[in-house]
This record gives structure tokens, sequence and C-alpha cells, in this order.
């Protein structure tokens, strides 16, 4: 899947109009900012993260979904933003999109679900609500043996989105980010 994804965001840059300066991706917007750069710089270390357990346990979760007939057609959602030295578009490929039910899904796979959803999914979420045009948001857990899904009240607008694109933030989550980060070991904040 995530090679899926890999794919279609590298086909959609590709046709940008010519007055366009760059995609900013929806996951980028919830991730540290230092992170881009070092996956464009060390490409083959950004990709071992696809063979981590809890990663693969993840896509297996993501093809079981897709089979399962959820109209699960990832497609990419984008809108245009104007800042003030630059013109951005903002794309992203929610899990699951149902216009008729005014709804996107995103789905997690996840060693325990707590009692909250995690603030960056929230924000994910959030993203791809005000991204795809729709009112309402939710999150599924999953873990080997648990599901749980979690409604996302959570909005976000232009103005938010245009904050964090400038917030050039590293890390983004300092109470957990680096400690995960594959490239925590080469930058300057892990």
């Amino acid at each position: 899947m995530a090679k899926k994804y890999d794919e279609a965001r590298a086909e959609f840059e590709k046709h940008l109009p010519d007055d366009v300066d760059r995609v900013v991706w929806v996951h980028e917007l919830c991730q540290c900012s230092e992170k881009k750069r070092f996956e464009a710089d060390f490409p083959e270390l950004a990709e071992t993260v696809r063979f981590k357990p809890a990663v693969m346990l993840g896509e297996l979760v993501h093809i079981a979904c897709e089979r399962w007939g959820l109209e699960y057609t990832p497609s990419i959602y984008s809108k245009r933003v104007e800042l003030k030295d630059e013109t951005v578009i903002v794309a992203g490929m929610p899990d699951y999109v149902s216009k008729a039910l005014d709804v996107v899904v995103d789905f997690k796979y996840s060693a325990n679900i707590g009692g909250e959803p995690l603030q960056h999914h929230k924000l994910q979420v959030a993203l791809y609500k005000w991204l795809c045009n729709v009112e309402n948001g939710e999150l599924w857990y999953f873990t080997h043996d648990a599901f749980k899904a979690f409604p996302v009240p959570d909005t976000v607008n232009e103005a938010d989105v245009k904050w964090l694109i400038a917030s050039e933030k590293t890390p983004r989550w300092k109470d957990w980010e680096c400690k995960y980060c594959e490239f925590r070991q080469l930058c300057r904040y892990g």
C-alpha cells in the first residue's frame, strides 16, 4: 500500500500546473518538518520503515479493508493555497471517503488502543475533512485482537492550514516524535 501511495503521489506531482510552486502532503503537516528533508537525502533509510512489523501489519489492515469492499478506492484530494510568496497545493490520500455519508475515515494499526485517538491522527483527519469538504471524520484503530472507532470532531480551515505550512516545527510532537523517528541518529533534534 505504501508503495502504491508513493507512486500515486509521484504521478500527481508530475502534472502540477506551472503556477504551482510545490505540493505539501497532509501527512507532512502532521509530522516533524525535518523528516521530509531526511527522506529526500536518505531514501534508503526511509524505505526501511516499511519493514517494521507494526508498519507491515498496518499495511495488511489497509489491504483487508480494501478487500472487504468498503468503497475503498484511495484518491488524491487537493486544494490550492495561496501563501504570501508562493502557491501551494495541499494534497492527501484519505483511506476512505464517502460523499454520500459525508465522512472521511482513516485506518490505523496500533499495538494497543487508548481511550482517545492520538493528536497527530486527529489532525490528519481534520485536514482530510477540510480537503475533501466533508463534515464528519473518524479514526478506525485496529490491533491484533481489537477494533475501535473514534469520531473526530476537530476541524481546520484555510488559515489553520497556512499556519501549519508556515510553521516548520521540529519536532512537531516533542513528547514522543523523536523517540520513534528512524532519522533520530542523524538529526540534531534527536
